[in-house]
């Protein structure tokens, strides 16, 4: 299945280069430093579009010191590739800030992006996102059942990203999910833990000692040159994380479209074990998202 949809992806890539109505592309130092992510590399990224379709394609190499998950450092390098179709009259001024940047003259797209991620410390996976634009607004919406090849959630877990255009800058609002490989979690028995369906054990799963749920404000600034730089603010906790896969997702979202049980990814406490809303149980504290960085993903 996988396979079959990435092919059809690169057809549609090579119908745009053929048809070279328009394309481009940029090379560009990939930096990250702050408090969840310190990374140096370098990046790519090629486009082409025509009266209806635009598609990117490009790719990040980092060597890590730092990043969501398990502590240590180690080599990240990150393919995808991005098909939207456009439409409408022409609109603002366009500028390449992320792998969505559509730099066709028309004021509307949507379309799905791809990713796979080759990274150290056993969290090599594929991810996908949806993503609209209407003029200056712009929504996107990520999630690892999207790779095609997966439906419990692992490691890059999902979020979204809502943001606004004003001249050369983008003004957004984001939210980034990271979990343990919870298809290794064992559903917990005979528990009072307050969901339909239960909980699951994390600190039995991969990396189910770390987890982050993320909300910050970020602004993306076009630096020429297609080279973009950001900085971002918020907090990472558990109750973000909570919220938004817990309640939102796997209470509410998920029954409409999958029957079957969705117990919940709890809260981690301190040392990394799971909140049951048990008796002198503790929700990890908050903890400040601070990052400064050039040329970027949407998330991750």
């Amino acid at each position: 299945m996988r396979s079959a949809v990435v092919g059809c992806l690169f057809l549609i890539l090579s119908f745009g280069v053929l048809a070279q109505d328009n394309w481009g592309g940029k090379l560009g130092l990939s930096l990250q430093i702050g408090t969840h992510y310190r990374k140096l590399g370098a990046m790519y990224q090629v486009y082409f579009f025509n009266n209806f379709m635009h598609v990117n394609y490009g790719g990040y190499v980092h060597y890590f010191f730092r990043n969501l998950g398990p502590r240590g450092g180690g080599m990240e390098v990150v393919n995808f590739i991005d098909v939207q179709a456009h439409w409408g009259n022409s609109g603002i001024d366009k500028f390449t800030f992320n792998e969505f940047s559509n730099l066709a003259p028309h004021q509307n797209s949507a379309g799905y992006c791809f990713y796979l991620f080759i990274s150290g410390k056993q969290t090599s996976q594929t991810t996908g996102a949806i993503h609209f634009t209407a003029d200056a607004f712009q929504i996107a919406i990520h999630n690892d059942a999207l790779g095609l090849n997966q439906v419990d959630d692992k490691f890059r877990t999902g979020g979204f990203c809502i943001g606004y255009q004003i001249d050369s800058a983008l003004y957004s609002v984001q939210n980034t999910l990271w979990t343990g490989k919870s298809s290794d979690a064992p559903k917990i028995q005979g528990m009072d833990y307050p969901s339909k369906y239960g909980c699951k054990q994390p600190e039995s799963a991969l990396h189910g000692k770390n987890s982050h749920g993320i909300l910050a404000i970020r602004a993306d600034y076009y630096a020429g040159y297609k080279q973009s730089v950001r900085g971002e603010l918020g907090v990472d906790a558990e109750q973000i994380r909570h919220v938004v896969q817990n309640k939102f997702m796997h209470d509410g979202l998920l029954p409409l479209v999958v029957k079957s049980d969705n117990p919940h990814y709890p809260m981690l406490q301190e040392d990394g074990s799971g909140y049951y809303f048990l008796d002198g149980q503790k929700v990890r504290k908050p903890r400040l998202y601070l990052q400064l960085s050039s040329n970027q993903m949407s998330l991750y």
